[in-house]
């Protein structure tokens, strides 16, 4: 194998490597989902779900279809937040999935978890 091809898989494999230490520090550094979050469950109304106490509410079921829900924390130092997205189907069934976001790097954000 010539010199230029092993710099190059060498370099290659220095960032899949690097990658995927940034990826595993990500996850073990994002804050926990809020506790209130997981007593959320299908039979609940949106009465219910308004009163849970569940964070700072943007109702926005009119416009977008769905109430959000938005809680803050830090991570490094920093103000980011869980947001929380509850959709209504027309048996009355809630779904919900939560995402948290970092304003300041958004490789540090995280993907939409399902929690009902």
């Amino acid at each position: 194998m010539s010199k230029p091809k092993r710099i190059f898989l060498g370099m290659l494999v220095l960032l899949v490597l690097l990658v995927g230490l940034a990826e595993g520090a990500r996850i073990a550094l994002t804050p926990a989902m809020p506790e209130e979050w997981r007593g959320l469950h299908k039979g609940m109304t949106r009465d219910q779900i308004l009163n849970a106490e569940l964070g700072v509410h943007y109702d926005m079921l009119d416009t977008k279809g769905f109430d959000l829900f938005v809680r803050e924390t830090t991570m490094l130092g920093r103000t980011c937040r869980w947001q929380l997205y509850v959709t209504y189907d027309r048996t009355g069934s809630i779904n919900a999935e939560g995402r948290f976001i970092h304003p300041g790097n958004g490789m540090l954000s995280g993907e939409l978890k399902r929690i009902l």
